[in-house]
């Protein structure tokens, strides 16, 4: 609604980055390298109906813009990301925000058909069941909670036989399913243990690995308390291993949890992209204290 724009393009180029904030590698980006190009190509059609090659076109994408004054937003959505996404999921108006920001991402943002595939081939037996999406971060994250606090699996666990108590779906029934985003090995297959031919999940994704959460593990709690320890951060630190891949899988789980009838997650930009994308999924954020 700001009268001065008219188009409002993505540059998400590795190479215009690194100049922006003048930096010869990142710290927790891990999802293009220099010489990708314009990484919005390689996950979403252009918007406007624009050729490809305009969104790879720096004089193009840049006359008559100019750089943002705050690079992480901060100023004009102040709740949008990071730690203070607690107050967005919490705000009477989340609501509002989510039909708001719906519009905007079904009007602008469609996704590469390659990309269409394999979601769909994931969820095809979602329709008819109700599907119960679990976000399940890394117990690093806990720098982004309120309180300094994650939820343990157990939590997540409790919560979803919960809900399919509260349907009077026993779990053996074939009438419901689970699909699991997370960023551990070990999650993925407990989950598999708990819940059998009822899990969904993406196989192949990078995840922390068991010998990656047995040294965080063995860290002192003020250690777990800091940046660095998350899974981006690993990847981030051998510039070998940036890859769009990692966007790709990322993009996937948003969007296959954006499919499920009810998403269990924490603070975290992928849960809250989520609510955007769908904003009639019911959102429940867990909380250590919370009780199911």
């Amino acid at each position: 609604r700001d009268p001065r724009c008219h188009l409002v393009l993505p540059d998400w180029d590795v190479e215009r980055m690194m100049r922006f904030l003048k930096v010869r590698s990142f710290t927790s980006f891990c999802y293009g390298r220099p010489g990708d190009g314009n990484l919005w190509n390689k996950l979403f059609e252009p918007p406007y109906g624009l050729p490809d090659e305009l969104l790879e076109d720096e004089a193009f994408l840049w006359e008559g813009s100019r750089q943002p004054t705050a690079p992480f937003n901060e100023h004009r959505e102040p709740t949008l990301t990071y730690v203070n996404a607690y107050q967005l999921y919490t705000s009477r108006d989340f609501a509002a925000i989510r039909a708001q920001y719906h519009r905007v991402y079904r009007d602008h943002f469609q996704v590469r058909p390659h990309i269409a595939a394999r979601l769909s081939e994931a969820t095809n037996s979602f329709d008819g069941r109700f599907m119960i999406g679990a976000h399940v971060r890394h117990p690093s994250h806990l720098v982004e909670q309120p309180g300094h606090a994650m939820p343990r699996v157990d939590m997540y666990l409790e919560r979803i036989r919960s809900l399919l108590r509260h349907r009077h779906l026993p779990e053996e029934s074939s009438e419901w399913g689970i699909f699991l985003a997370t960023d551990q090995d070990r999650v993925l297959a407990r989950f598999q243990d708990e819940f059998g031919d009822h899990l969904t999940a993406f196989r192949g994704f990078r995840r922390t690995k068991a010998e990656e959460d047995q040294r965080f593990d063995a860290l002192p709690a003020t250690e777990q308390a800091r940046e660095g320890n998350q899974l981006q951060h690993l990847v981030a630190a051998d510039s070998e291993s940036w890859s769009t891949a990692m966007a790709e899988e990322v993009l996937l789980d948003a969007l296959a949890l954006s499919q499920c009838a009810a998403v269990l997650h924490v603070v975290s930009n992928v849960a809250t992209a989520v609510a955007f994308m769908n904003p009639g999924v019911e959102m429940e954020l867990l909380l250590p204290d919370a009780r199911p």
